[in-house]
């Protein structure tokens, strides 16, 4: 499902950036998230990079973002992908630091704090100096999240 759904999403960004070009616009800031891309493995992760920096004006780009949003699926070698590929911005998602709120509200072991701060510390280890975090309140006593804070 991901190559197919990444060979029509690379067609769509040629397209919208040919447009931009036509239009004479300029681009200053670029996020790519939204759906967790960092789900991609290196390669598609790579194709996905190469083709905005090869077919978008970036010269006047400000800020490059990738959302890492998972940090089961936050690799060192995807993380010195985008930065190696221009990416100045690593957009993490922790949701919370409590694990058993984690593992309660998607279920997936990995989903961990401990996971959160090796991701941390691949952002430190490659001089990333711009990233930011967001995390879920939850304020219903029913909701499995209801007790992270």
């Amino acid at each position: 499902m991901i190559p197919d759904y990444l060979a029509k999403l690379l067609v769509e960004l040629k397209q919208t950036l040919e447009l931009i070009r036509e239009l004479d616009q300029r681009i200053i800031t670029i996020y790519v998230g939204g759906g967790t891309p960092s789900i991609l493995n290196c390669e598609q992760m790579e194709l996905l990079l190469s083709t905005i920096n090869e077919n978008a004006d970036l010269s006047e780009l400000r800020e490059f973002t990738f959302e890492m949003g998972r940090p089961d699926t936050v690799t060192y070698d995807k993380v010195k992908l985008a930065h190696d590929m221009g990416v100045t911005r690593i957009s993490i998602n922790p949701q919370t630091f409590n694990d058993g709120a984690l593992n309660g509200y998607n279920g997936i072991s990995t989903f961990t704090s401990s996971a959160n701060v090796r991701v941390t510390e691949f952002l430190r280890m490659l001089g990333y100096g711009a990233k930011n975090t967001y995390n879920r309140y939850c304020f219903e006593e029913s909701s499995p999240v209801a007790n992270l804070f």
